[in-house]
């Protein structure tokens, strides 16, 4: 943009902020930094599909944006704020996953409009929380409403409709749950906009999201429709990506000193923020908020693997899927539907000790990981109920370790891994009251998780949990998608280790889940 027309531009936003919902969101907001070209197309694309001298524009809007990019905050908060103070007798319904998220965002809006109605001659009925009604509304339903997407909508009409981020991780994991999903969303689209709309151009509908699945609700009723604009935006330009998958890039560390990866930095020295220097230039989507250097940064030192990353940055739902398990294969109840005594309680341990200093300072070490189950011998059919990793353990530690984690639970029998150190076994055999006893793994790692994960897949071993819960689905996304590829395996193998302590009547295990343990008394709680 030349000089001339920033001057323009600027002059217009000073004199109109309402001119545009971008100019509105650098006017009447207080955002560190103005909308990234993605955001300004965004806003460009919901303006036509409100102005009355666009009547041919697109009135179906759905941008599928990575995480932290601005998505929620344009479309959630600015556009209907803008949309409001300009159009003050539409209703605005904002529809999230659950009512509280929706509130969340309809609640910033109530707070803009009551900020700057007076600035623009609105007038306000009634504003409380997450609803707001202007005098020049006319309708039983309010100027600005929040819904989740299962509530009950039926008889409402609205003029916009804000889809924020409707499907998730949690909502698009099974079939069944992207079916539910769908079924929400094409009653909605077709029946919660008013035909006679107080808009010229008739009702919008503004949706943002982020790919999950590959079957997700975006692939099936979005991206392929002829009724909907739908636009993909990536983080990291796809050609730029074999950048990352070749760590073609050094490192700062904390001292100031450039490293060739991470791997190379010293024990007392910590990765710089931000400090992730690529050896060739990337395009990324928002560099004035998230330059290459934060995004790489976020990629090695992230929370996240890398296909996780990839799917929530990368808009790649295929990130997570096509591997060798499902999601669908694991069935999780709330709770036991027997008591306690009715199982026979066992447990596994995964063993990863700390061996090389280097990497226990730099937390790269491998995790030792326990798993309880409660097995139902009459029904054939077991219950995991806990299951906890944790790295950077010696002998003593991770024992130490194993009796807090197992303190609610009477362990009738337990193995330990032994095939690297037979240390925590012996200790938790003869300085603790848990019956763990050592054993040895045997034959192909992979033939013997592949075999318990048709325990899940049919249902025989089930989880009791949340699969919404950080502990279940951080196995579920790291471990359980991704294998055989992950980083870290620990929790499928300590699974495995205990679904070994199953016995037949007869005294052999259950399936095949390695060499019987024999020898062992067999308590009952």
């Amino acid at each position: 943009m030349s000089q001339t027309d920033q001057a323009s531009a600027a002059a217009i936003a000073e004199r109109n902020p309402l001119a545009h919902p971008a100019i509105a969101s650098v006017q009447l907001f207080e955002y560190s930094l103005p909308p990234g070209d993605h955001l300004k197309e965004l806003y460009n694309a919901l303006w036509k599909a409100i102005d009355a001298d666009f009547p041919h524009a697109p009135k179906k809007i759905a941008r599928l944006l990575p995480r932290g990019h601005g998505k929620s905050e344009s479309a959630g908060v600015v556009f209907p704020t803008w949309v409001l103070l300009t159009h003050p007798d539409v209703r605005v319904a904002i529809i999230s996953k659950t009512a509280n998220i929706a509130g969340e965002r309809a609640g910033k809006v109530v707070d803009a409009i009551e900020r700057w109605a007076p600035t623009f001659g609105i007038d306000i009925d009634s504003a409380a929380g997450h609803q707001l009604t202007t005098a020049a509304n006319d309708h039983k339903e309010p100027s600005l409403s929040a819904y989740g997407l299962e509530s009950q909508l039926t008889g409402k009409h609205f003029d916009v409709i804000i889809w924020d981020d409707i499907a998730d991780w949690e909502n698009q994991r099974t079939e069944t749950q992207r079916r539910n999903v769908r079924e929400y969303f094409r009653d909605y689209t077709k029946n919660l906009g008013d035909p006679d709309s107080v808009l010229d151009g008739g009702f919008v509908q503004a949706m943002i999201g982020t790919r999950k699945h590959p079957q997700d609700l975006y692939e099936t009723d979005v991206l392929h429709s002829a009724t909907w604009d739908a636009k993909v935006s990536k983080a990291i330009r796809e050609t730029d990506w074999p950048l990352i998958e070749q760590r073609a890039w050094s490192v700062r560390g904390d001292d100031g000193v450039v490293y060739d990866d991470v791997a190379d930095l010293p024990a007392a020295v910590n990765l710089a923020n931000n400090g992730v220097i690529p050896e060739r230039d990337l395009t990324v989507l928002w560099p004035e908020h998230k330059p290459p250097a934060s995004l790489l940064y976020d990629i090695v030192d992230g929370d996240d693997s890398l296909p996780i990353w990839r799917r929530e940055n990368q808009q790649d739902p295929h990130a997570l899927s096509g591997e060798v398990f499902k999601s669908e294969w694991l069935t999780y109840v709330d709770e036991l539907p027997h008591p306690v005594s009715s199982y026979r309680w066992v447990a596994g341990m995964d063993i990863g000790l700390v061996e090389d200093l280097q990497q226990a300072a730099e937390n790269d070490t491998d995790y030792t990981a326990l798993a309880v189950i409660a097995w139902n011998p009459s029904a054939n059919r077991g219950y995991l109920t806990h299951l906890a990793h944790r790295r950077g353990m010696s002998v003593k530690g991770a024992a130490d370790w194993a009796v807090e984690e197992l303190t609610e639970y009477d362990i009738d029998a337990m193995l330990v891994e032994q095939n690297a150190n037979r240390g925590v076994a012996q200790r938790l055999r003869d300085e603790t009251p848990i019956p763990a006893e050592g054993d040895t793994s045997t034959g192909s790692k992979e033939e013997r998780i592949h075999n318990l994960a048709a325990e899940f897949e049919s249902s025989q071993l089930r989880v009791v949990g949340d699969p919404s819960n950080e502990e279940w689905r951080d196995f579920e996304t790291r471990e359980w998608l991704q294998f055989p590829n992950a980083a870290h395996d620990d929790r499928l193998d300590a699974i495995e280790i205990a679904m070994r302590n199953v016995m037949t009547d007869t005294g052999s295990t259950a399936g095949a889940f390695g060499t019987p343990a024999t020898g062992r008394s067999s308590r009952w709680r």
